[in-house]
């Protein structure tokens, strides 16, 4: 499964250079799509005591 990951060259990626490719490729396609903010519940008033 991490061969997938792999870009085209043969030599694996040292861990920090994979991380931070994810984490490019994550912002990337994290700003495409829209962000989903779901309404917020009304406040559910209680008796004190």
């Amino acid at each position: 499964m991490m061969d997938t990951y792999q870009r085209s060259n043969d030599k694996p990626l040292k861990p920090r250079a994979l991380k931070r490719m994810r984490q490019q490729e994550a912002m990337l396609d994290s700003a495409k799509r829209p962000r989903y903010f779901p309404q917020p519940e009304p406040p559910l008033w209680k008796p004190l005591g």
